[in-house]
């Protein structure tokens, strides 16, 4: 731990959707994170870390990843994190939605094909680092009801 008064064990870096925030917190809970963990939101959680263009605007990329580098920086920093939890899920707007892909398999490819290469871009800066992929699933009802659950896939 760096020069820090205040210790947590890990950064949170999700999604800003709505329909997730209350299974985030669950989760968070579950895993023992409240209490433990600094957050950032950040739409399309850390798409913006993978890209290279965005928005026809490379400058954009670089603002976010910027922003991004800076964040896990100052968690190091003040707080001493040693993991870094990104959280994607289905039907993520940034993407396009699940309308954007052929089906489940292949969002989830194109999310962990993501998470692989921001991570490759967070390692190039904190190598003693932790990183860890977590997808959350999302199956909505007719009736508006919301079933949302999280997978640690294997990064073989």
């Amino acid at each position: 731990m760096e020069n820090s008064r205040h210790h947590c064990s890990s950064l949170i870096i999700h999604c800003i959707d709505f329909r997730f925030i209350n299974a985030i917190n669950e989760f968070l809970k579950q895993e023992k994170l409240i209490g433990d963990c600094d957050v950032v939101a950040l739409a399309g959680s850390v798409k913006e870390l993978s890209n290279k263009k965005n928005h026809n605007n490379a400058n954009h990329v670089c603002v976010c990843k910027n922003i991004l580098i800076e964040q896990i920086e100052k968690s190091k920093a003040l707080h001493g994190i040693s993991r870094i939890i990104i959280i994607s899920h289905e039907d993520c707007g940034a993407y396009g939605g699940k309308i954007n892909f052929a089906g489940d398999e292949e969002e989830f490819a194109k999310h962990k094909e993501d998470f692989l290469k921001a991570k490759s871009t967070i390692n190039s800066f904190f190598p003693e680092l932790k990183i860890e992929f977590i997808f959350a699933r999302l199956k909505e009802e007719t009736n508006g009801d919301r079933k949302i659950w999280f997978e640690k896939p294997k990064m073989s």
